[in-house]
């Protein structure tokens, strides 16, 4: 056998063990090493990385795991275990999402939990009030709800179970509520209040992510996995998409006329990984796969503190199946940088200096601006 045939054929063995690790024990866990969601603590000193059981607590400066917390008891009633993870504004507490059955408030001094949200199983994606009195939590077959900090009771129901919501964000004035939806659109919604003022439709998926830009006047999305969008809150019909499937370069057409004409096992394996990863539109399709609607990868955006940077992970637009992690500047809607693997999370530090982003092998630290990884002191 050829030496290239050879690679290939370990290529694609390879892939198919990572693409297909999902087990029923496990729906729609990609690989255990993977973090769903990534957040770093407002004093730079910790990164914390949420997966599909269990909460890590990294040294953000050696990257090293220092503590790791497990459910309590095995979250039998929630069969989708994606998670978020969202630090309160004064820095002292932070909430994680389809950790341990529901959402929990967790004490950032010691780690510890200090508030389960009662009503809120099942929730997938959370975000605090910029004042951190409130906090909005959802899922696509929960409700959209608004719970009391201090009491961790519920203080509104926006919409009632299913909410198809998959991401949600607050505007940093806090009078808006953003909601990325399995019916790939946005809608927009005062609060508190239980009718979208606004809805952005034909998005080209599943609205996977959504971010408003620190001072308001940008609201991210991310669809499918395959497109990212600024659009403007106050004026939805002003959008620019950063990232377009529709208007592709002749390199990456290429890549993807190729890839579509080669029926063989790499095109079934990015399909495979496609639907698992981001629930995004396979490159070859074959009967038999199963679509997942609730993805174990999120393709998350995420705004650097001053607003001038955007963070976007997104599907690749060829046979790799690989996902990049693209920084833009946001004035002018430029690509600065890139990165590419398998990467299913990010967070950007309380300066905007590091990039930290999940992959197989655990965080890396990039530098934005070059898309190189940072060495760290372990």
């Amino acid at each position: 056998m050829k030496p290239a045939m050879t690679i290939a054929c370990l290529a694609i063995i390879a892939g198919l063990s990572v693409g297909c690790a999902s087990t029923e024990e496990r729906r729609g866990e990609f690989l255990p090493g993977y973090a769903r969601a990534l957040a770093w603590s407002p004093d730079a000193k910790h990164i914390l990385a949420v997966r599909a059981w269990d909460l890590v607590v990294h040294d953000a400066a050696t990257l090293q795991p220092l503590v790791t917390r497990e459910p309590r008891q095995r979250p039998l009633q929630v069969s989708r275990p994606a998670a978020a993870i969202a630090f309160a504004p004064d820095g002292k507490t932070f909430a994680t999402a389809g950790f341990d059955g529901g959402v929990v408030l967790w004490d950032a001094a010691n780690w510890s939990q200090k508030t389960w949200f009662a009503g809120a199983q099942g929730a997938t994606a959370l975000a605090f009030a910029p004042d951190g009195k409130a906090l909005v939590v959802a899922g696509p077959d929960t409700a959209l709800m608004v719970f009391d900090v201090a009491s961790g009771k519920p203080s509104a129901t926006m919409l009632a179970a299913p909410s198809a919501t998959m991401s949600l964000a607050i505007s940093p004035d806090g009078s808006q509520l953003a909601t990325g939806e399995t019916t790939r659109q946005v809608r927009l919604w005062k609060l508190p209040g239980k009718e979208p003022s606004v809805t952005v439709k034909g998005l080209v998926g599943p609205v996977l992510s959504v971010a408003y830009s620190p001072d308001g006047k940008w609201l991210a999305t991310s669809a499918g996995g395959r497109e990212v969008r600024l659009l403007a809150p106050l004026d939805s019909d002003q959008t620019r998409k950063l990232v377009d499937p529709q208007a592709l370069t002749a390199e990456q057409r290429s890549k993807e006329a190729t890839a579509s004409a080669v029926l063989g096992v790499v095109s079934v394996i990015g399909m495979v990984r496609s639907f698992q990863l981001v629930g995004a539109p396979a490159i070859v399709p074959a009967a038999g796969v199963s679509h997942q609607e609730w993805p174990p990868m999120n393709c998350p955006l995420v705004f650097s503190a001053d607003g001038k940077l955007l963070a976007a992970i997104h599907h690749s637009f060829d046979w790799s199946s690989d996902f990049h992690v693209e920084v833009f500047e946001v004035g002018s809607g430029a690509r600065i940088s890139s990165y590419s693997g398998g990467i299913s999370s990010l967070a950007f530090s309380p300066d905007g200096s590091r990039l930290a982003v999940s992959g197989i092998l655990g965080i890396i630290l990039l530098d934005p601006q070059t898309g190189r990884e940072i060495a760290v002191g372990r």
